[in-house]
Parts: C-alpha cells; sequence; structure tokens
C-alpha cells in the first residue's frame, strides 16, 4: 500500500488501530511524524511499501507490513 493506504486502512480503517482498542487505550496520530503514540508510551512508525527504503534507519523490533508481496524488488527480506 501506498502512504495514503496505509493511513486509511491500517490507521483509519474500520478495522484500523485508532477504531479498535477501547477508548482508554486509543494511540494518538502525529500525521507528521507518520507515529502512533499509545498511553503507556509505546510508539509505533507507519511506512509504505511504496518506498521501501524507508524501512532503513529506524530501530524497531517489530513491522506490521501490510501487502508484502506488493513490495517492489523483494525490497524485504523476512527471516
Amino acid at each position: 500500500a501506498d502512504q495514503w493506504g496505509c493511513l486509511n486502512n491500517l490507521v483509519n480503517g474500520e478495522s484500523g488501530i485508532l477504531n479498535i482498542h477501547p477508548p482508554s487505550e486509543v494511540p494518538t496520530w502525529e500525521p507528521s511524524k507518520r507515529l502512533l503514540m499509545w498511553p503507556n508510551g509505546t510508539t509505533a512508525g507507519v511506512f509504505s511499501g511504496a518506498n521501501p527504503g524507508e524501512f532503513r534507519g529506524p530501530q524497531f523490533h517489530w513491522a506490521w507490513v501490510d501487502e508484502l508481496a506488493k513490495f517492489k524488488g523483494n525490497a524485504l527480506t523476512v527471516g
């Protein structure tokens, strides 16, 4: 998905992150940073498969990837 697909589906969609949490646990969305922040301090960055090079640099333990097969040129190796 492109950046807007990520936003519309994974973040704001009917089953997106902002709509599945109980009210006391809904994260804050910071669009300029493409960052979700939960009340307990957990953060999640939102990256698009349209530009897989964005995965280089940021430090994170997990990635939730929408439509991995659509990444161009086998840009992401899972293992």
